[in-house]
């Protein structure tokens, strides 16, 4: 239920609950940190403005945080299950937004998306394939997934 990038934390004020799933959005723009939860601002705060989300040389984790030493303390780790997560290079939602129900797709502002679909393979062609550290389970998703319609058949027009 919190967040820590470069000094500050964003939390969610509100209990979240357990044994389902949740879309949550950690978002930088300038110098604010925005935290989403199935598509409603929980907490804003102010960082500094050079603060990234990862610095060059830094490793990212997804789903742990870095605690040095302590790094193998479960204090440390997400207890629970991960699915779908996307890294761009902009700022995607800075207001109350719906919720996506299916898989994202890269675009150009992707910097790195995984689906973890049996893998930590970045299919955003970016090649930030992830490393496994810990004992990790890959499972079935249970997500509901909304099928991808047919391509709409073109209607003809009239040439002028």
């Amino acid at each position: 239920d919190r967040a820590h990038i470069g000094g500050p934390f964003v939390g969610s004020k509100s209990a979240i609950g357990i044994q389902e799933w949740h879309h949550i959005v950690f978002e930088k723009k300038d110098n604010q940190l925005y935290l989403f939860i199935d598509g409603r601002m929980h907490d804003k705060t102010t960082i500094a403005q050079n603060v990234y989300l990862i610095n060059a040389g830094d490793r990212g984790l997804i789903g742990a945080s870095d605690g040095g030493t302590n790094s193998d303390d479960p204090a440390y780790k997400f207890d629970g299950m991960i699915d779908e997560v996307r890294i761009s290079s902009i700022a995607r939602y800075l207001t109350n937004f719906s919720p996506p129900t299916h898989p994202f797709g890269p675009d150009a502002k992707t910097v790195a998306l995984y689906h973890f679909d049996g893998n930590t393979e970045d299919v955003s062609r970016n090649e930030y394939d992830g490393a496994i550290i810990g004992n990790v389970t890959f499972v079935e998703s249970t997500i509901p997934r909304v099928k991808k319609l047919p391509s709409p058949t073109p209607i003809p027009r009239p040439t002028p």
